[in-house]
């Protein structure tokens, strides 16, 4: 669904998903390691919502 939504959306805006998504990786990994070594609630929610944001960019659910 996401392949054909991505193409009705304005240049800007499809330009900043794109780069989001690239971005999302090396934050993901910052973020797990950050996890591990200092881990406090508000880090592991953090690292929720970027896995469950990274899964939805991986199986073009956005």
């Amino acid at each position: 669904m996401s392949r054909h939504y991505r193409y009705k959306l304005p240049e800007g805006l499809r330009r900043m998903l794109t780069i989001f998504e690239c971005w999302l990786t090396p934050l993901l990994v910052y973020q797990f390691f950050r996890t591990i070594m200092l881990p406090t609630s508000f880090d592991v929610v953090l690292l929720l919502i970027i896995t469950l944001l990274y899964c939805s960019f991986y199986f073009k659910w956005i």
